[in-house]
């Protein structure tokens, strides 16, 4: 609609206006470059946009317009947003993971009643394997760890996918009895990868063929909505609200917090635990990692977790990313964008890159 026409109805410029009010936070030039996936012109539900992994100076993501099954990995120069290479996954199952110099994608395909799993070139985006998995309406993200990738497609089993060439390593929970599928977990810390469900769990060391059950779990894990690991402890979210420390040599639990809600996965990092809550409103949370007492709490919140580099959070909070001092929880920048943010915001040199709801990546000058 032509400037002269919105003039013409007051009502709709006041509105306009109202919502880029809101939105002031973002400025058009921090945004350095956008790229936007295909999406249909009319009645057009959300589109994908998954937390991107960045490699170098190439950024892999996954997006598009997954109920029309279009949704693609993209490989974009991280500076420019020029794209290299993209490759068609139907649906987006997960975000893009680097493991053995191998972009390893997952994605949905027939109507969600397959996972597949695929091994591309960074390079040139060639398919250097694939694996066809069966379906899981809400399997745990998967987990790299050297170079396997450990996933849970099922109720029975956690897959060891090498990365190298797609081979695969099942291993059974329980033969004989079906574990729920949103009961099994998934965790890895730089030396180890962790899986189990109820009060059992076991690890698996880096590049290393053997599966080691740990001590029995002093409670059940439960219905995690996320779970985290710094090979030591093993921090879980339950869809109670809960979120517990277990001590993973004794079994038994080291603190606990709860809330209204957990909205995400927790983060460890300089000796803290954060964490997207709801208790009054959406918040996220800094939590001393070694006794569960909290150290400040931001009012703005996601179904995201954050990220942090170098003493900073990067979180989403509806259409809107922050920056906030780690150690305070003060925020530092703000950015506003069009719709939701859907991912996780992820620092590389002086951009902060993120993708919203219109299956949009955007690279926005950090301040």
């Amino acid at each position: 609609m032509a400037m002269k026409e919105l003039i013409k109805k007051p009502g709709i410029l006041l509105i306009l206006m109202a919502v880029a009010a809101l939105c002031g936070c973002r400025r058009e030039k921090d945004v350095v470059w956008s790229f936007a996936t295909p999406r249909p012109w009319v009645l057009a539900g959300d589109s994908q946009a998954l937390t991107p992994v960045i490699d170098g100076s190439v950024v892999f993501f996954c997006g598009g317009y997954g109920e029309k099954e279009r949704s693609q990995i993209y490989a974009l120069d991280v500076q420019i947003g020029k794209p290299k290479w993209q490759y068609n996954v139907a649906s987006c199952g997960a975000a893009p993971l680097i493991s053995a110099g191998a972009v390893i994608g997952f994605s949905f395909a027939s109507h969600g009643d397959r996972i597949v799993a695929y091994g591309l070139d960074k390079d040139s985006g060639t398919q250097k394997w694939h694996v066809e998995l069966p379906g899981n309406p809400s399997p745990p993200a998967p987990v790299a760890v050297g170079d396997y990738v450990f996933f849970a497609p099922g109720s029975r089993s956690v897959l060891r996918i090498d990365a190298r060439d797609g081979s695969l390593r099942t291993f059974d929970i329980d033969a004989e009895l079906t574990v729920a599928a949103d009961n099994l977990w998934v965790a890895g810390s730089p030396g180890a990868a962790f899986f189990g469900y109820g009060k059992n769990y076991w690890r698996s060391g880096a590049n290393s063929d053997k599966f080691e059950p740990g001590p029995a779990l002093s409670e059940p894990a439960g219905r995690p909505v996320g779970v985290a690991t710094d090979g030591h402890n093993l921090f879980v979210a339950g869809d109670e609200g809960t979120l517990r420390a277990f001590d993973l040599g004794k079994g038994r639990v080291l603190w606990r917090h709860h809330w209204s809600k957990i909205l995400s996965a927790p983060l460890l990092a300089d000796g803290k635990v954060f964490v997207n809550v709801y208790r009054d409103r959406p918040s996220l949370v800094a939590l001393a990692l070694s006794s569960g007492d909290e150290i400040w709490e931001a009012h703005a919140g996601s179904i995201y977790g954050p990220y942090w580099q170098n003493g900073r959070l990067y979180a989403a909070s509806g259409a809107g990313m922050l920056v906030l001092d780690g150690a305070t929880g003060k925020v530092e920048s703000r950015f506003g964008a069009p719709t939701e943010v859907t991912t996780t915001p992820v620092p590389a040199g002086d951009l902060i890159l993120f993708g919203t709801a219109r299956g949009t990546l955007y690279a926005v000058r950090a301040r």
